[in-house]
């Protein structure tokens, strides 16, 4: 828009020197008649001639320069425009680009809305299957350690690492009872018995307390590792939230 108005300004300025041009041309030709017909001026003509013709040859300068000028600015108007033209389907470019960018912000904030539904339902399944699990874990607990989880101290609510503690004080404590109950035994039939058949009574005392310390720490072993599962699955699930 500018260098549109400045082309018409500098236009304007050429048809008004033109218009100079030919007022000059003209006051020059209505001097030359009055001169003319004056035969006693006829000395003072060429140096009238002189300045009017000075004027004349400055205001063509002046249009030429004018002209010259204008063209370079139609030069230069041209060029803006051919790069104007030229940049066009970079502009598109860049804004279709921008477009799909929206588009995959879009379906960014899509999937993550649908990822934030999957980890609120994964943490109320992982709630549920820790409550279910320990519900179960007490179960088995009772049944292997044949009582109650009251009876053995533990609050409800505790965390397994408080119930596998309070189970394995307790089986400690049937084992040494055990242990003591038929070290008495041994020793009694020892007294009443021969030194081989008592050998015989406690090696299979001994190997009978072997086989349920053995059973029993595999129930501890098996216990333990479905613990360590849980807690694996649990961190995983946390991690992933």
């Amino acid at each position: 828009i500018r260098l549109n108005g400045c082309l018409v300004e500098y236009i304007e300025k050429v048809r008004a020197l033109e218009q100079v041009n030919q007022e000059l041309e003209e006051h020059i030709r209505v001097y030359l008649d009055k001169k003319s017909s004056s035969v006693g001026s006829w000395g003072a003509l060429p140096e009238s001639w002189e300045a009017v013709y000075h004027q004349v040859g400055e205001a063509v300068l002046e249009n030429a320069r004018l002209m010259l000028h204008t063209e370079n600015i139609q030069a230069s108007a041209e060029d803006f425009k051919d790069r104007y033209e030229n940049e066009q389907p970079f502009r598109k470019a860049v804004e279709d680009e921008i477009n799909s960018l929206y588009k995959v912000i879009d379906d960014a904030n899509l999937t993550k809305m649908d990822l934030e539904s999957q980890i609120e339902s994964m943490k109320e399944e992982l709630t549920l299957l820790s409550k279910t699990h320990e519900e179960d874990v007490k179960v088995l607990y009772k049944q292997l350690a044949g009582s109650q989880l009251e009876e053995l101290d533990v609050p409800l609510g505790s965390g397994l690492d408080n119930i596998l503690e309070k189970i394995r004080i307790h089986w400690e404590r049937d084992i040494e009872k055990n242990r003591a109950e038929r070290g008495a035994l041994l020793r009694t039939k020892q007294q009443a018995e021969a030194t081989a058949a008592v050998r015989s009574q406690e090696e299979e005392l001994v190997e009978g307390l072997r086989t349920e310390f053995h059973e029993t720490a595999c129930k501890i072993q098996s216990l333990q590792a479905e613990t360590e599962s849980l807690r694996t699955l649990k961190r995983g699930l946390e991690n992933s939230c």
